[in-house]
């Protein structure tokens, strides 16, 4: 039966997407998906959870995160706020262990590879950071794979499990909750994949992936901790981390901090800055205003979005390629290079990658990227790039003559496209300022930067990480090595 729904009408799946872009022509793919939240009974855990494909899992998250938040049309975020409580936590997290019982196995949950430009997000796992470079690099390729940011209560200890103690893991939850809120619509799309951590389901491939990269890096600990220190993403987040813990202390503490601080303020003076710190719980989007639950306190998880082997062997499984916009990271994908006194025949098109300039939109909107992405804008480029890709990973071994001869050609088509690009960039800043314009809203618009491609002769491979996968997986398609990786350089203009 054909649903009665206007083009133009909001589609009733919930993505806030316009029906003709969400689900018309779907409507039975849309009644299968809708409101699988509803069949997760409490802490009864039937088995049929377990069952839901990874996007039907994705999208049963999306819709407990609406439902168990309020997160309906027209509510202000500032009254959800006020009501985040610790049985929203507990909720959601028994819904997270419906969803991904003990005995998952992960493997056949993950995509298989294809011949999308499959990308796997390996940078700093704070959700403002992730959502930024969605918003960066969704324009340049087709599908992101992210970690599932969400602590699966099943391989927590009791003293720290947010099923038992949700009152402390408030605020860590709300963070992510608003993340996946960002990111429904790229979910709903397909164009965002949340992963679940393969090394929660295997103890010993935990162990075994910890132990390689502890030997790894412990030769390079002090220079990579110092390198951490300097980066100004790390300063970033401590800043962030320090203004929410003052803001959740109690307003007597705060006053008598500010005392402490200049004993020559006045009342009056003191007064004011305890409404400006009001004042800024209210506007901080991430700092939970539920005067019975902590703000700033409680147990907040921070990763690194897994160590290198982690993201090595999930790309060869899923055939995606290494992506980031952490300096650090960066320098370890480097250094998982296949050692070869060969030059790589691909050379050509990474160096015609490396001279240009890219654009982004940064700190943007995420729906007006979706809405730019949805249009089509920058097709033909990502197109051109999907062909580069399936070349580059089509032979894990290739014909060096062939290989560089298509690699010079890509390298003329490059210029081509991306001087197509500038001009559609045009179009695409023009409308930018219109969209904030009609929300009152004033934001970065475009950066530049480095789109670094990075195509070694025999790609990016661990020995240890390849016999886990040969030992570990029946499915014999997984490649031997990553092809490429790339790394967004914003401060290439600096």
């Amino acid at each position: 039966m054909t649903m009665n729904i206007g083009r133009n009408e909001k589609c009733p799946c919930g993505s806030g997407l316009k029906y003709k872009r969400c689900h018309m022509g779907k409507e039975q793919d849309m009644n299968r998906n809708t409101k699988r939240y509803r069949h997760f009974s409490g802490t009864v855990f039937d088995g049929s959870g377990a069952n839901l494909s990874l996007y039907e899992k994705n999208m049963t998250l999306v819709e407990a995160i609406i439902d168990i938040f309020g997160f309906t049309e027209g509510r202000d975020l500032s009254d959800i706020k006020r009501k985040v409580s610790r049985e929203h936590v507990a909720e959601l997290h028994k819904l997270v262990a419906w969803l991904w019982p003990p005995d998952t196995d992960v493997t056949k949950f993950l995509p298989a590879p294809s011949n999308n430009l499959r990308a796997l997000y390996m940078g700093n796992m704070r959700p403002q950071t992730i959502l930024r470079s969605v918003g960066r690099y969704s324009l340049y390729c087709d599908e992101i794979l992210v970690m599932d940011p969400f602590m699966n209560p099943w391989f927590i200890a009791p003293d720290y499990n947010p099923l038992m103690h949700p009152e402390e893991y408030v605020s860590n939850t709300w963070k992510w909750v608003l993340f996946i809120i960002q990111l429904a619509p790229w979910i709903y799309d397909k164009q965002v994949l949340l992963l679940p951590n393969p090394l929660d389901f295997d103890s010993s491939l935990r162990k075994e992936m910890w132990a390689s990269a502890e030997k790894r890096l412990s030769p390079k600990k002090n220079d990579l901790l110092k390198f951490l220190e300097q980066d100004d993403s790390m300063e970033e987040t401590a800043k962030e981390e320090f203004k929410r813990t003052w803001m959740s202390i109690p307003e007597y503490a705060q006053r008598k901090k500010l005392k402490e601080f200049d004993n020559k303020m006045t009342e009056e003076e003191v007064n004011g800055m305890i409404k400006y710190i009001d004042k800024m719980k209210e506007e901080d989007p991430y700092f939970v205003t539920n005067p019975n639950e902590k703000g700033g306190f409680g147990i907040s998880t921070h990763t690194m979005g897994g160590n290198l082997e982690q993201g090595l062997y999930i790309s060869q499984l899923t055939g995606a390629h290494l992506y980031t916009d952490f300096e650090f990271r960066w320098r370890e994908i480097l250094s998982a290079q296949t050692n070869t006194t060969d030059k790589s025949p691909w050379s050509p098109i990474a160096y015609g990658f490396q001279n240009l300039d890219f654009k982004f939109l940064d700190g943007t909107d995420l729906k007006f990227v979706h809405k730019i992405k949805a249009d089509g804008r920058l097709s033909n480029l990502r197109n051109f790039l999907r062909k580069t890709w399936k070349e580059v990973s089509a032979d894990e071994t290739p014909n060096y003559e062939k290989a560089n001869k298509l690699a010079m050609e890509f390298a003329d088509e490059l210029k081509e496209q991306y001087s197509k690009a500038e001009s559609e960039w045009e179009g695409i800043d023009t409308d930018l300022t219109k969209w904030l314009l009609s929300r009152s809203g004033l934001g970065t618009l475009v950066a530049t930067g480095g789109v670094n491609w990075t195509i070694p002769a025999l790609g990016f491979a661990m020995d240890g990480v390849n016999q886990l996968l040969t030992a570990r997986h029946e499915r014999k398609n997984f490649r031997k090595n990553v092809p490429l990786s790339v790394f967004v350089d914003l401060k290439k203009k600096k």
